[in-house]
């Protein structure tokens, strides 16, 4: 033990004096660290146990709350578009805050769901995106229109 202490540049017999100091404060046996001096696993009142927290104890204040509801799918998000699509025109965060404004705040879809379900409705010819304003502004196209009287099921508003 005293060589790997010299490897470091270190002096060996320094690091074990230290150690039977230590030792000789413990009462004659270093158990080390706070887990030996029973500050691990306490529970009640104090800084760290948890003098709130339900039947663990802990510092969380409780058992975890009611699972979330189910994931909006991706032809939910696609239905929602086409819904909003048929009122009027919208550009992307347009219809990401009508989707959270229809829904009570319940749903917001991110970026990352609204923008490809936009671009794969632009290359299935159901929308077209028109750049006005240094804004993109989707609107339906015929054959979106078409799409949305004869599967109203598919454009109908998923809040």
């Amino acid at each position: 033990m005293a060589a790997a202490y010299g490897a470091f540049g270190c002096q060996g017999d320094l690091f074990e004096q230290i150690r039977r100091g230590l030792q000789a404060l413990a009462g004659g046996q270093w158990k080390g660290g706070p887990r030996a001096k029973g500050f691990a696993g306490r529970k009640g009142p104090g800084p760290w146990g948890g003098s709130f927290g339900g039947p663990w104890g802990g510092w969380w204040p409780g058992p975890p709350g009611p699972p979330r509801g189910p994931k909006a799918g991706r032809g939910d998000v696609r239905a929602a578009i086409l819904a909003l699509l048929r009122e009027g025109p919208r550009n992307g965060y347009q219809i990401m805050s009508e989707i959270e404004e229809r829904s009570g705040g319940a749903w917001r879809p991110s970026p990352g769901a609204v923008y490809p379900a936009l671009s794969q409705l632009a290359d299935e010819g159901l929308i077209v995106g028109e750049e006005s304003g240094g804004r993109r502004t989707f609107r339906l196209t015929e054959a979106g229109r078409e799409y949305v009287e004869q599967n109203p099921e598919m454009a109908r508003g998923a809040w």
